[in-house]
């Protein structure tokens, strides 16, 4: 049976509502009219930081990693033997990130992992932002990951079963 990478997408936009802590509580409509566009045109403009990275092992148990407003949890058995992510925060004026296990350019997991993306750091509209697939050296659209945006924390939180490079986008 194939599980859908929405379901906990689902569960966390039912928290957010719950709790209040989202605006909207539900999940951004998808856009993929953009797909295959050089993004930074829509990508959040944001203030340019220095550039960040963290690694840390993660196994059969999971766990979380976390580089300046980037962090991603990985549930109990979504990598059956540990594993090494590393988040690297480009310094760029956008809100992207790349996600790497094992210094591997892309990796599936077994069951889907949350990232959460802030954009405290950004000039942007809250409550109508996105988080996109993106090519990390061309910046292009490769697939739109829709996420809930929580205003309260300045993020966008989605769920995906591969890692590659991300960013947020109005």
């Amino acid at each position: 049976m194939r599980r859908s990478k929405y379901v906990p997408l689902a569960f966390l936009a039912a928290s957010c509502a719950f709790l209040g802590a989202c605006e909207r509580g539900t999940l951004a409509d998808p856009v993929d009219d953009y797909v295959g566009l050089e993004a930074p045109a829509l990508l959040s403009a944001c203030t340019v930081a220095p550039a960040d990275s963290a690694s840390a092992v993660i196994g059969l148990l999971g766990g979380s990693v976390s580089a300046r407003g980037v962090t991603m949890t990985v549930p109990p058995g979504a990598v059956l033997i540990p594993t090494e992510f590393r988040i690297l925060a480009p310094s760029t004026p956008y809100a992207e990130t790349e996600i790497h296990a094992n210094g591997r350019e892309h990796f599936q997991f077994l069951a889907p992992v949350v990232i959460a993306m802030s954009y405290s750091r950004c000039n942007t509209d809250p409550g109508s932002l996105t988080a996109w697939h993106i090519d990390p050296g061309t910046r292009s659209f490769l697939e739109n990951m829709g996420g809930v945006d929580d205003v309260v924390n300045k993020r966008v939180v989605f769920s995906t079963m591969h890692l590659s490079g991300y960013a947020i986008a109005n």
